[in-house]
């Protein structure tokens, strides 16, 4: 039986010439298979990546068979032989391969595990970006090409809990920003407004940005300080203010930590 959909992109070299990147990428589709189809070479010359997307596939990979679900990524490097083989009434997902003479090599140093591992939701414009390049028959569209095939990869090491954390952290970050010059907000405020635990944001943030999210206020405020201290006519108490800094001998002290000036002499330099 065949399939159900089937939407391949393929590259197109010039005649004899061959591929002219360490990485190239060869093609992108997108499959929806109905059960007990299946796709068995013995080998084949390129990686291949495979990134559930719904229903499950079955993969034999160095004698050992396993499952792709959903959210779960897996790969053949070259030369191995494939066995895929859908196993629910409808298994969608999307594959890309690549090649050039350090396919193995670039496949390797991802140090991904050769059984299926959870990522989470396949990101499907990533997946277009790699159909746009494939179709680009420039020079400039190859070499665009490979770096998108390092984006997918890299990708595929950011799990779902990665995700969660991102999420975390921008929402921090947005709140930061938005309310620097409130003097009174603090982890306890920001871990109440987003209805996390204080420990959860501390540690989060801290393992994202290498800072805690004091420290990231305090940088905040103190760039906002500076650029209004540059491009309004306010008073300097004003300015610390309107950043969150009501003391103005506070607000002078850390200026000049920072610039090695007052606030008045910053101003005027």
């Amino acid at each position: 039986m065949g399939l159900i959909k089937q939407t391949t992109y393929y590259r197109v070299l010039p005649e004899n010439e061959t591929v002219p990147m360490p990485i190239s990428l060869r093609s992108v589709g997108h499959y929806v298979a109905p059960r007990n189809w299946q796709d068995r070479v013995k080998v084949k010359d390129f990686v291949q990546v495979f990134w559930g997307i719904e229903g499950e596939g079955e993969f034999i990979i160095n004698g050992e068979k396993y499952l792709l679900k959903p959210g779960y990524v897996t790969y053949y490097r070259r030369m191995e032989e494939h066995h895929v083989q859908a196993v629910s009434a409808k298994w969608d997902y999307r594959w890309f391969t690549f090649d050039g003479i350090f396919a193995d090599a670039f496949m390797e140093s991802f140090k991904y595990p050769r059984a299926p591992f959870y990522v989470g939701v396949c990101p499907e414009e990533l997946f277009e970006r790699l159909e746009d390049d494939v179709r680009d028959l420039t020079p400039y569209g190859l070499k665009k090409a490979g770096a998108t095939v390092y984006a997918a990869l890299a990708a595929m090491g950011i799990t779902g809990e990665d995700r969660k954390t991102d999420l975390l952290v921008q929402q921090i970050r947005d709140f930061i920003e938005e309310n620097y010059g409130n003097e009174t907000i603090n982890v306890n405020s920001i871990a109440s407004v987003l209805g996390v635990h204080r420990s959860t944001i501390s540690r989060k943030f801290q393992s994202k940005m290498q800072m805690s999210p004091g420290m990231y206020l305090y940088r905040i405020r103190v760039q906002k300080a500076l650029s209004m201290l540059r491009t309004s006519v306010l008073p300097a108490s004003e300015v610390g203010r309107c950043c969150g800094i009501s003391d103005p001998c506070y607000f002078s002290k850390v200026i000049k930590k920072i610039t090695g000036l007052t606030p008045g002499k910053f101003r005027k330099q």
